[in-house]
């Protein structure tokens, strides 16, 4: 049966598409491979992205809340379901537990972000880890003052799951041609790693892995231990150390004074990692700067009640063991707000 001439003339028109599309295609491939051979590597945010962050409190700025605020550790550490668990079996009902864990940054910044987008007087819980890195090291990272729109947070998150399958995602053509040029030429790229894949639990808390590009083994612990052997030496030297100290202080006050119940954490790290972080002066940990701000400290690294817990690489805990810690802070915030 002959077919209608519309449906022809509308085959013809669309075979440049088609052919245009498969070529595309067939190049995107051809790079990405070329790419990954020259070493190339994919890159993923550790974590929640400062997108996800905003939107995540979208549904949490009235109410109860139990905020848990700090670096990675908390970000990979702290299970927001299980928190609530912990609350629910100490007979503390009707609260909403938040990881609110931002890897690589400032935990001051995004604590100056909290006070200043909740509404001051709203009841709930400061808990703030307190980690070396995010306390005196780590850089700010802005978030927005404004709620993202539902296409930012979905164009956000094809992102990130694009930046997970393609190494050259994200990367200007300035990286990706002359990676292609040198290694046709016999100059790979030089040896890199990356976190390239990232992985979120039940309960709201993330890990990521870390991969390298040239074969070799890669030691988690290793890396964070001779990471923050050079923070805590850069922290020590650094004469704007005491004055981010006193920001530290000052914020804890003013958290206090705006009706939060503030209490200073400190989740747990590997023995290894506890030994290089208490190298710092004394004035610099946790429980100086807690008495000095007149918050309560609770140090889940000496808690008995965890008995052993395991991490990933020394400095963040395995889910099961992050698990275990949320459950045990939410009994404990339980106990503080009865």
């Amino acid at each position: 049966e002959p077919r209608p001439p519309e449906i022809v003339a509308y085959a013809r028109a669309m075979l440049p598409l088609a052919l245009g599309m498969l070529l595309a295609g067939g190049i995107i491939v051809a790079v990405e491979a070329g790419f990954r051979e020259a070493g190339g590597l994919s890159k993923v945010e550790p974590g929640m992205t400062a997108i996800e962050f905003v939107d995540k409190l979208r549904d949490v700025e009235t109410g109860k809340k139990v905020l848990v605020v700090g670096d990675s550790r908390v970000g990979w550490g702290f299970s927001e379901t299980d928190c609530e668990t912990g609350m629910q079996a100490a007979g503390l009902k009707g609260f909403t537990a938040l990881n609110a864990g931002r890897a690589a940054c400032s935990s001051s910044d995004t604590l100056r972000w909290l006070l200043d987008h909740f509404h001051p007087m709203v009841p709930g819980v400061l808990a703030i880890n307190y980690s070396p890195g995010g306390f005196y090291q780590f850089a700010p990272r802005p978030l927005s003052t404004s709620q993202p729109s539902r296409q930012v947070v979905q164009d956000d998150q094809i992102d990130q799951y694009l930046r997970q399958r393609l190494a050259t995602h994200g990367k200007d053509c300035k990286i990706v041609f002359p990676a292609l040029w040198d290694t046709a030429h016999g100059r790979p790229l030089p040896a890199d790693m990356s976190f390239v894949s990232r992985q979120q639990f039940r309960g709201g808390f993330y890990n990521a892995r870390i991969a390298t590009n040239d074969g070799q083994p890669f030691d988690p612990a290793g890396y964070q231990l001779d990471y923050y052997t050079t923070i805590i030496d850069t922290i020590a030297k650094d004469p704007a150390t005491a004055q981010k100290r006193q920001q530290w202080i000052d914020l804890l006050r003013e958290a206090s004074a705006q009706g939060w119940k503030v209490v200073l954490v400190r989740l747990p790290i590997g023995h290894r990692m506890a030994y290089v972080e208490a190298k710092l002066p004394e004035s610099l940990q946790p429980k100086s700067l807690a008495s000095e701000a007149g918050v309560p400290f609770i140090d889940y690294q000496e808690d008995g009640r965890l008995g052993e817990v395991t991490t990933l690489d020394e400095s963040h805990l395995a889910p099961e063991s992050a698990r275990r810690v949320s459950h045990l802070i939410g009994m404990d915030v339980a106990g503080r707000l009865r």
